[in-house]
C-alpha cells in the first residue's frame, strides 16, 4: 500500500489476476471514493452488478468506482471489498464491546473473591447483574456477540458468496440497497418458499410413521409421551423449520449450498431404549430412499492417516472415508453437549425430511437442558459451562444405566457462581432438582424394569415366547397364517426375515423357517419378566446375526488392546494418562487410538455371491499406535490371547500390519488393523527450542488461566502446568520446572543406553503435547 496524502493506493495479487484499488480525494461532506482496475489485458475479473443481480465483467485497465461492499470474482472465488474506513469504524467498535466485556470480567472477580458475609458484597453482586444486563443490552442494540463480532454483517458476507437463493438479497444488503429491515423480509420470503416445498414431502413421512406405532410388532417400543401439564404429547411429532431461521443456520454451520440443509421438513421419534431404534430405522430405510450423512461443513468426514511411498515409489496419502455421521455409535456416545439420537434423512420427491430418534430418557434430559442451558444464556461464562459439562455427564449417565446400575456413576451436582442473583439461583436449582428426579427414576428402572416390564405368556415346552402389551390378546390365542409366514412373532420385522431367507438361497443355506404354531394359552395365567432379546434368526448366514456375533467379539478385542497401554514404562505412562484424562482425546495426541468400520448389506450381498463370505470380516478395527515398540507390545497381547484364531495378513506398508480374528469355526470376524505412527526422539536442542516456542506465545496464556480460581479453565491450566512443568513460585510469578526439566536433564547426561532411551521416549511425549497444546490454547 502506497499513502500520497489523500490518496492512497494497493496493488493485490489474486491467482492470475492483478487488481489496483485507488482511493480518490474527499470533496468535503462527502466519503472517499474508490476505484479498481485490472492489471491485465483480459477481462478474467467480475463485479457484481446488484441493481441487474448479476455478475459483469471488470473492463482490464479501466478504473470502475467500488461501493463498499462490492463482490469480486475471480476465478471460482469471490470477496467482499471493504474500505479502510469501514475497517476502522468496525474495529473500533468490536474493540469497545471487547473493553466493556473484559471490565465486566475483572469486576466478577473481584467481587468473588469477597468473603461470604462481607456487607457491601449483596449490593455489588447486584449491581454487578444489571451491568452485565447492560452489556447483554448494547450487543443486542448493536447485532453484536460476546467477541464483538457485527453478526449482520458476517451474515451477509457469507450469503452473498453462497450460491443459494438467499445470495441476491445478501449482496443488495451490502451494496446498501436494502435496510436490514427489508433485507429480513426477503430472506424470510424466500424461506417460506423453500418451507412450502417440502410440506406434502414431511406429510407422507409423518402419515408413515404414525402407521409404525399401530404396527403389531413395533408399537411397543414408542414412548407414551406428556407435556408439562400431563397432557398426552404427539410422538411421532412432525414440524416443518421456521422460514426465518434458514439463512441463519447456513451462516452458523458454514454452509454455501443448501445440500447439507436436510431439516427443512423433520420428525421426532421417541422410542423406550436403544434396543428400541434398529427396528424403527429398518423400517424407515424399507419404505424411503435414505440419505448419506454430512458433516457440520458439508463434506463427508475424512481422516488422514498418513503419506507413505509404496514399493513402486508412488507417494500414497491413505485416508480413511467415514460418510455417515449418523452412526448407531451417537445413540450412546452423543456430541459435546450430551445429545443422543440417531438421524436418519430420507428422500421424498426429491426433497430431504430428517427423522431424529431418540430413547425416552434423552427426550426428557433434552427438555431440562434447554430450561438450563439455553433459557439461561446470559449467566456467566464459567457458570454456563458448569452446566453444560453437568448435562453432559448426565446424558451419559442415563444412557449408562440402560446396561444396568452397576457400571454407571452419578454426575454431581454443579456448583454455582456466588455472585448470582437471588432469582436466577432460585430457577437454576429448580431445573437441577428436576434433573436430579429424572436421574432417580431411571435408576429405579436399571435396578427394577418397571414400566418398561411386558407380559411374557407361558407357553408349552418348545414353542418361542412373544413379547406382548399387558391386556392384549396373544398370536397364539388368535392363530393367524400371516404371523406363521412372516414370522413375526420372534420379535423381528418382517423385512429381516425375508432378507435372511433373499440371501441364503444363492448360497445354499438353509433357508429360515416359520416360527412354530404356539399352541393356546391355558389358564391365562402369565408372568411379569423383562422381555429377552429376540432369537438369532434361523439362517446360518444372517446379516445381522454375522454383525451381532462379531460385535460381541469386538467388544473383548477392545479391551486387550486397551489393556496393552498400561505396559507403557515410567513417566511416559504418566504423561499420556494425564492428557487422555484432563483434554479431549478427539483432539490429543494419545498413545492409542481406534476406530470401527461394519460391512454393510452390500458388502455382505457381495461376499456371499462371491462365495468368499467365510473370509470376509464383519468388522474392522483400525488402531493408530505411537512408536514401533508400542504396536510390537499390542502385536505380543492378541497373539498371547487369540493364539491360532489370530492370522496375520499381508500389510502395503512396512508401518502397518494386519490381522484377522476367527472364531471356533474358522469364520472371520473381524480385521484387525495396527499401525504405528512414529515416535521421533529429538536432540536435545530440538527439544529446549520447542519448549521455549511454546512458553513465549501460550505461557501467559497457561499463568492466566491458573489465576482464576473455580473455573474449569483454571483446572485446565492446572493440569497442563502439572503435565508441562509450569510451576508457581508463591509470589504470583511461574517458572519453567517440574518434569519437562527433569526428562530434559535425564535425557542430556544419561550414560546408560536403556535409561537414554527411555528418557527420549519420553521426551518426545511430551513433545508431541506441546504441539498439540499449541493448538488446544486459543489466544
Amino acid at each position: 500500500t502506497l499513502d500520497f496524502g489523500k490518496t492512497v493506493y494497493q496493488v493485490v495479487q489474486f491467482g492470475e489476476a492483478t487488481l489496483n484499488f485507488r482511493g480518490g480525494t474527499p470533496r468535503e461532506g462527502k466519503p472517499t471514493t474508490y476505484f479498481v482496475s485490472s492489471r491485465g489485458a483480459k477481462a478474467v475479473v467480475q463485479i457484481y452488478d446488484p441493481a441487474a443481480g448479476v455478475f459483469r465483467p471488470l473492463p482490464p485497465r479501466v478504473e470502475t468506482p467500488i461501493p463498499e461492499g462490492a463482490i469480486l470474482r475471480v476465478g471460482d472465488r469471490s470477496y467482499v471489498f471493504r474500505s479502510p474506513e469501514w475497517v476502522r469504524a468496525e474495529t473500533e467498535a468490536r474493540n469497545r464491546i471487547l473493553a466493556e466485556r473484559d471490565l465486566l470480567i475483572n469486576q466478577r472477580a473481584a467481587v468473588q473473591l469477597l468473603p461470604d458475609g462481607a456487607a457491601e458484597k449483596a449490593s455489588k453482586v447486584e449491581r454487578l447483574a444489571k451491568l452485565e444486563q447492560d452489556f447483554v443490552d448494547l450487543m443486542a442494540k448493536e447485532g453484536r456477540d460476546r467477541e464483538g463480532l457485527h453478526g449482520l454483517q458476517a451474515e451477509l458476507t457469507h450469503l452473498a458468496l453462497s450460491d443459494t437463493d438467499f445470495a441476491v438479497a445478501a449482496r443488495q444488503a451490502l451494496a446498501g440497497e436494502l435496510s436490514p429491515e427489508a433485507y429480513r423480509s426477503a430472506q424470510k420470503e424466500i424461506g417460506k418458499k423453500l418451507v412450502a416445498e417440502h410440506q406434502k414431502p414431511l406429510a407422507d413421512v409423518s402419515a408413515f410413521l404414525i402407521g409404525l406405532t399401530k404396527h403389531n410388532i413395533l408399537t411397543h417400543r414408542f414412548a407414551k409421551l406428556s407435556d408439562e401439564n400431563g397432557a398426552a404429547a404427539p410422538n411421532p411429532h412432525a414440524r416443518l423449520k421456521d422460514p426465518a431461521d434458514i439463512a441463519p443456520k447456513l451462516v452458523r454451520r458454514g454452509w454455501t449450498d443448501l445440500g447439507p440443509l436436510t431439516d427443512v421438513g423433520g420428525a421426532r421419534v421417541v422410542v423406550k431404549t436403544t434396543n428400541d431404534v434398529l427396528p424403527i430405522v429398518e423400517a424407515i430405510e424399507a419404505k424411503y430412499k435414505v440419505r448419506p450423512q454430512v458433516t457440520r461443513d458439508g463434506a463427508f468426514e475424512l481422516d488422514i492417516i498418513g503419506e507413505e511411498k509404496s514399493a513402486g515409489g508412488a507417494v500414497v496419502s491413505e485416508v480413511t472415508l467415514r460418510p455417515d455421521k449418523d452412526h448407531p455409535d451417537r445413540l450412546t456416545v452423543g456430541s459435546s453437549s450430551g445429545y443422543r439420537a440417531m438421524h436418519v434423512v430420507v428422500e421424498v420427491d426429491g426433497k430431504p425430511i430428517e427423522i431424529q430418534i431418540q430413547t425416552e430418557a434423552i427426550y426428557q434430559w433434552g427438555k431440562i437442558q434447554h430450561s438450563l442451558i439455553y433459557k439461561n444464556k446470559n449467566l456467566p461464562v464459567e457458570t454456563v459451562t458448569e452446566l453444560n459439562e453437568f448435562c453432559r455427564d448426565v446424558a451419559k449417565y442415563l444412557t449408562d444405566l440402560e446396561s444396568g446400575p452397576a457400571g454407571a456413576t452419578r454426575p454431581a451436582l454443579p456448583l454455582l457462581a456466588k455472585n448470582l442473583t437471588a432469582e436466577a439461583r432460585a430457577g437454576l436449582n429448580a431445573e437441577l432438582r428436576k434433573m436430579e428426579a429424572l436421574m432417580d427414576r431411571y435408576e429405579r428402572v436399571a435396578e427394577d424394569p418397571g414400566e418398561h416390564k411386558t407380559q411374557i405368556f407361558k407357553r408349552p415346552s418348545g414353542t418361542q415366547e412373544s413379547a406382548v402389551p399387558p391386556g392384549e390378546k396373544t398370536d397364539a390365542a388368535i392363530p393367524s397364517a400371516k404371523v406363521e409366514a412372516n414370522g413375526e412373532g420372534n420379535g423381528h420385522l418382517p423385512q429381516r426375515r425375508a432378507l435372511a431367507e433373499e440371501l441364503a438361497k444363492p448360497a445354499g443355506l438353509p433357508k429360515a423357517k416359520p416360527a412354530p404354531k404356539a399352541a393356546p394359552v391355558k389358564g391365562g395365567d402369565a408372568v411379569a419378566v423383562q422381555a429377552p432379546k429376540p432369537p438369532p434368526l434361523p439362517s446360518a448366514k444372517g446379516y445381522q446375526q454375522v454383525l451381532d456375533r462379531a460385535d460381541k467379539l469386538g467388544r473383548e478385542l477392545v479391551s486387550v488392546v486397551e489393556v496393552s497401554d498400561a505396559t507403557l514404562s515410567g513417566e511416559a505412562k504418566h504423561w499420556e494418562s494425564s492428557f487422555a484424562n484432563s483434554l479431549n482425546p478427539d483432539s490429543a495426541h494419545v498413545t492409542i487410538r481406534g476406530g470401527w468400520r461394519h460391512l454393510s448389506k452390500a458388502e455382505f450381498e457381495a461376499a456371499r455371491q462371491a462365495g468368499t463370505l467365510r473370509d470376509t470380516p464383519a468388522s474392522s478395527y483400525e488402531v493408530r499406535i505411537l512408536g514401533e515398540e508400542r504396536r510390537a507390545q499390542v502385536e505380543a497381547r492378541l497373539q498371547k490371547q487369540y493364539g491360532s484364531r489370530l492370522e496375520k495378513l499381508d500389510a502395503p506398508y512396512p508401518s502397518e500390519s494386519r490381522w484377522m480374528l476367527r472364531n471356533e469355526k474358522g469364520e472371520a470376524q473381524v480385521e484387525i488393523v495396527l499401525r504405528a505412527k512414529p515416535l521421533a526422539v529429538p536432540t536435545v536442542a530440538e527439544a529446549r527450542e520447542a519448549y521455549t516456542a511454546f512458553a513465549k506465545d501460550r505461557l501467559p496464556v497457561l499463568a492466566k488461566w491458573l489465576e482464576e480460581s473455580s473455573t474449569p479453565r483454571s483446572f485446565y491450566a492446572f493440569r497442563m502446568s502439572q503435565m508441562l512443568g509450569v510451576e508457581g513460585d508463591g509470589r504470583g510469578g511461574y517458572r519453567f520446572g517440574g518434569r519437562f526439566v527433569a526428562a530434559l536433564r535425564r535425557f542430556e547426561t544419561a550414560t546408560d543406553p536403556v535409561a537414554k532411551a527411555r528418557a527420549g521416549e519420553e521426551l518426545a511425549v511430551m513433545l508431541a503435547y506441546l504441539r498439540d497444546a499449541r493448538l488446544l490454547m486459543p489466544e
